[in-house]
């Protein structure tokens, strides 16, 4: 079976947990996500099949899925896909400087430790002050310029931009008589929920590559808290973009592994193969604080496992013998596949990028 490509657009505002413990009447403010995770996307498709197919027992539709997989997921703005910043990015916190808007690479150094042993480490370019760009994200072809290490080209968004907050406060209603009296009684709870539109009419869609599932060419998705509606659509292959570095574009024998999708990793924060390899050495990288993705299981109906993830937008820097080899030996033998399950539902993926000789 061939990959397809979908892409969903909300119809109305989205609400997206985080893996934090919620409990209305407790903890009153729910923290909102977004883009959700893989493995959110993953149940919502296959859902939509479960209900095209008239499947109501989810063993059953575990079964007829099993070799569903998703290849790649992206937001689209206008037309534009759109990618988390990688953490190897920052700007200058001046906000003065003329050149505040711009987007620098952290710079490699190499410090001498304790043992007299060098490690490489990233600092900020001109030792300034410098930030994260909150939300931030990178348009098709700055991504491509970032995967090139073109830095005078790289210019970001901010992902909060096109979303329009709305938040909305409910009670719990009591779950034998569907009433808010009882033990209910007292549950408030505020939710972010996300509208993916801005004031000037730019809205966000997701678009998720796939394959091995039937779904109809369009039609209805639900998605997130309270199973708003979506409308999804098949688009043609032939539109998708091919972002991927090609080989022979390397400038030189340190790659940047960029995660474009979180990443549920067997130690937590590095990949084994990036730790035990007589091909490449893992330099330095630059990851996140990790954050929670869990779950609920529809065919046992109990809650998922929580696992630590890795998130989006980091990026790992390693040096190769044999920089061509290893760049095609990577693509071919995703390192981030460690926890069974989860490479399938669209967790680590990723694209590798140069850097300059230094």
């Amino acid at each position: 079976m061939t990959k397809k490509t979908i892409h969903i657009e909300a119809i109305d505002t989205l609400f997206f947990r985080d893996g934090k413990p919620f409990s209305m009447g407790e903890e009153v403010w729910a923290d909102g996500i977004f883009p959700p995770y893989p493995s959110v996307i993953y149940g919502a498709i296959r859902t939509a099949f479960m209900f095209q197919k008239g499947i109501t027992d989810p063993k059953k539709a575990i079964e007829n899925t099993r070799d569903f997989k998703i290849h790649n997921i992206y937001l689209l703005i206008n037309e534009t896909s759109y990618f988390t910043m990688p953490l190897d990015l920052v700007k200058f916190k001046d906000k003065n400087d003329e050149e505040a808007k711009k987007i620098y690479f952290l710079k490699r150094e190499a410090l001498t430790t304790g043992s007299n042993e060098k490690k490489e480490v990233l600092y900020a370019p001109l030792r300034k002050k410098v930030d994260e760009l909150s939300k931030g994200i990178l348009a098709r072809n700055r991504f491509v310029h970032y995967l090139n290490y073109n830095e005078s080209q790289i210019y970001a968004d901010s992902l909060n931009n096109f979303i329009t907050s709305e938040p909305k406060i409910g009670i719990a209603r009591d779950n034998f008589s569907r009433t808010t009296s009882g033990e209910a009684e007292g549950k408030m709870y505020r939710v972010n929920m996300q509208r993916l539109e801005n004031n000037k009419g730019n809205k966000i869609r997701i678009a998720i590559e796939y394959e091995n599932l039937e779904l109809e060419e369009k039609g209805i998705i639900r998605l997130g808290g309270e199973n708003k509606s979506a409308f999804y659509e098949h688009i043609d292959q032939n539109q998708i973009p091919d972002l991927h570095l090609r080989p022979e574009k390397l400038k030189s024998d340190v790659l940047r592994v960029y995660l474009s999708t979180p990443a549920i990793l067997e130690n937590g924060y590095c990949p084994k193969a990036f730790l035990n390899s007589n091909d490449f050495e893992l330099l330095t990288y630059a990851i996140g604080k990790p954050v929670y993705a869990g779950g609920f299981d529809m065919a046992n109906r109990t809650p998922k496992t929580m696992y630590k993830a890795v998130p989006a937008g980091s990026v790992y820097y390693l040096k190769a013998r044999n920089p061509h080899h290893v760049f095609e030996y990577l693509y071919q033998n995703n390192p981030f596949d460690e926890v069974k399950g989860f490479a399938e539902q669209g967790f680590g993926k990723f694209y590798i990028g140069t850097t300059l000789n230094s």
